[in-house]
């Protein structure tokens, strides 16, 4: 797949990224064995546990990078689903590199936060930039870690899944 975005987008710089689709095989992997053991009543993922959310940190920050290459290219421009994935890396990648809701500079002033999950006595916080962590997920269906993230432009909550902005990158080319 990375090979095809080199070609279509004149991203030689894509190169770099080239082993990353092992790491996406490897995810893949221990996706499924999650929702294996999950199915079996065993809640106990431990090392594995750690390595998939890892590795799924990894992935996500490095395959970012390789977007973000191929966002700038001359070519993307005309590329609808392209552009619509780089949008949502780009949705978590900031709030995990950088501690931050992406474009935040569209948000309401005094937008208050809860922890997810709330306990009894928790009162709301004021945002800031800095001190953000999106909420983190797995997906019941595919093992996936995923992250809820705020959309400034309707100040709404959506999840993300890791797998989702993977095998959206493998359709751009369908």
């Amino acid at each position: 797949m990375l090979a095809r975005l080199f070609a279509e987008h004149d991203a030689i710089g894509l190169i770099r990224h080239q082993s990353d689709y092992r790491v996406d095989l490897l995810l893949r992997s221990l996706e499924r064995e999650f929702v294996e053991r999950r199915s079996r009543g065993d809640t106990s993922g431990g090392v594995a546990d750690d390595l998939q959310f890892l590795l799924t940190r990894y992935w996500l920050l490095s395959t970012y990078e390789a977007m973000r290459i191929v966002r700038d290219s001359k070519h993307a421009k005309s590329n609808s689903k392209l552009l619509a994935l780089c949008y949502d890396f780009e949705a978590v990648r900031v709030p995990i590199a950088k501690l931050e809701i992406a474009n935040d500079s569209k948000l309401k002033p005094g937008l208050q936060f809860t922890r997810m999950p709330a306990r009894e006595d928790d009162q709301p916080e004021p945002y800031k930039p800095g001190d953000y962590y999106p909420p983190t997920i797995i997906s019941s269906e595919t093992g996936s870690v995923g992250w809820v993230i705020i959309e400034p432009k309707k100040l709404a909550q959506r999840q993300i899944f890791r797998r989702d902005l993977s095998d959206r990158m493998l359709s751009i080319f369908d």
